[in-house]
């Protein structure tokens, strides 16, 4: 057994194994953690295509536990590097039905020679390996996701030497790293020494913010439950993130852009944050206490950010983020009936407010069904300016009269 890995989330441990009757010389296994007897069930071997009768190891997992990066054996193309030392990193996606995708190599990373050791960062957009070239043997390199693809391979030169450097490991919050290094002994063997670095590691352009959450019910009870990871600029999920029991979850967000975190359980409702850090650079870490209220007949959910343009039903551009959301949850929890209920402020006449309340829950509804939504479900009503929750005499206060919220109708 070798080349273990945990998923970020701690649930789930990949590994390679040379246990006969599978595929190959050496297979890839996985075990999942087992909440009630808080340890790891029995391991699995991944099926074909991942493994094969070729030689596959070094499994690295992303945290949503959808992709699989492992490598497999290659020609070696240079008379300097041992044949059985030479291999090419793959990756393979999960699909709908929970088989796998038939692996492909990964160009950008195995065009400049023998290549080995990945592993994927908690962020599930940093990709650091091993690779024969530069000053010594192996050392090691750091590819970020991009474009539908990966970036030039990047030197990590504070930690190479002229020794072999890989296998690579990094602990969740960025702050320490530990990698083998071979050295020459006294005989003609060479051993391999556990090589630690400390300090937080970060690239040239930006560092990493920490934040810490942590998520209970109104009881204060800790509960489990999922994280999406939204950057704001792409509006693509970079992440989600199972909360372990107990609630509490370190987070680790790219410097230099900005975010929106959703966090949702089953049976409760779920809560967004924002966080800004495009003109940071390595931040202390921050703490954030999310509570979520459980589900039941007559509970409201506000949709923040849910803007319509000025005295009309149209939706902004910048409220696709806080849909998608609403029909994520929806989706979550497939047998609640909900009435989507839009409310004004008291500028204008009671029944233009009237009627441009009910417009806007119609076309709430509508874009919800776009996005997959079951119409059965979401009864659209408008309540006018009737039922203020701030005073109307400021703008502060229209403005959080302005809204449009869920109401559970049947859990």
């Amino acid at each position: 057994m070798g080349g273990p890995a945990f998923r970020a989330d701690g649930k789930e441990i990949v590994f390679f194994s040379d246990v006969s009757g599978i595929q190959g010389s050496l297979d890839i296994f996985r075990a999942a953690y087992d909440e009630s007897t808080m340890s790891f069930g029995k391991p699995v071997a991944f099926p074909a295509p991942i493994n094969s009768e070729e030689h596959e190891g070094f499994p690295s997992i992303s945290p949503d536990g959808n992709t699989l990066f492992f490598v497999r054996d290659a020609l070696a193309d240079m008379e300097e590097v041992d044949e059985e030392d030479c291999y090419e990193i793959m990756k393979s996606e999960k699909k709908e039905d929970d088989s796998w995708s038939s692996p492909v190599a990964l160009s950008t990373l195995n065009q400049h020679g023998c290549v080995g050791y990945p592993r994927i960062m908690p962020d599930g957009e940093t990709l650091i390996y091993s690779m024969f070239h530069g000053e010594g043997l192996y050392d090691l390199y750091r590819v970020q996701k991009e474009d539908g693809g990966w970036s030039d391979p990047v030197a990590m030169t504070s930690l190479n030497s002229k020794a072999d450097d890989k296998m690579l490991s990094v602990t969740y919050n960025g702050k320490l790293a530990a990698f083998s290094r071979s050295v020459e002994g006294e005989d003609i063997f060479d051993e391999d020494k556990l090589v630690t670095a400390s300090g937080r590691l970060v690239d040239n352009v930006a560092g990493w913010a920490y934040v810490k959450t942590t998520m209970v019910d109104t009881d204060e009870k800790a509960v489990s439950g999922t994280l999406t990871i939204r950057d704001n600029s792409s509006r693509s999920d970079t992440a989600g993130i199972t909360i372990p029991v107990g609630g509490l979850q370190l987070i680790r967000l790219r410097a230099g852009k900005e975010y929106l975190l959703t966090f949702s359980a089953p049976d409760h409702d779920f809560v967004s944050r924002e966080v800004n850090l495009m003109n940071t650079l390595s931040p202390d870490t921050s703490e954030m206490d999310v509570i979520l209220t459980p589900l039941k007949k007559e509970t409201t959910i506000r949709l923040d950010k849910l803007t319509f343009e000025y005295n009309s039903a149209e939706i902004t551009d910048s409220a696709s983020t806080v849909l998608d959301i609403a029909a994520l949850f929806l989706s979550q929890n497939g047998s609640i009936k909900v009435e989507i209920a839009a409310h004004t402020d008291d500028v204008g006449s009671p029944e233009f407010n009237q009627d441009l309340s009910e417009r806007r829950a119609a076309s709430v509804v509508q874009a919800l069904v776009l996005r997959g939504a079951d119409a059965s479900r979401l009864i659209p009503r408008g309540y006018g300016e009737s039922q203020p929750i701030a005073d109307n005499s400021t703008e502060e206060g229209q403005a959080q009269n302005r809204r449009v919220e869920f109401k559970i109708l049947e859990e």
